[in-house]
Formats: C-alpha cells, sequence, structure tokens
C-alpha cells in the first residue's frame, strides 16, 4: 500500500466529506421538492374538484 502525504490525505478526507455532504443535501432537496410537487399536485385537484360542484 502506498503512503499518502498528510496532506494529500487532507485533501482526500476534505474531498470525501464534500462529496458525502452534498448526498444529504441532494436528498433533502429531493425530498423537498417532492413534497411541493404533490402539495401542488393536491391543491389542482381540490380546484377541480371544487370547479365539478
Amino acid at each position: 500500500m502506498t503512503k499518502i502525504k498528510p496532506d494529500k490525505q487532507k485533501r482526500i478526507d476534505f474531498i470525501s466529506s464534500q462529496i458525502r455532504e452534498n448526498r444529504i443535501e441532494h436528498h433533502f432537496l429531493k425530498n423537498e421538492l417532492k413534497k411541493e410537487l404533490e402539495s401542488l399536485d393536491d391543491d389542482k385537484k381540490n380546484s377541480d374538484d371544487k370547479k365539478k360542484s
């Protein structure tokens, strides 16, 4: 196994942490978007139901 210089290891660790953080944020934002789209869909259904009445 190759020995990695400490400064290189720090950089690798930083990049890895950013990737993990981005995945978490991406997952969170994706869920938020899904909720908003569902909310819009619900609003539209309610609006359509009122028009039928």
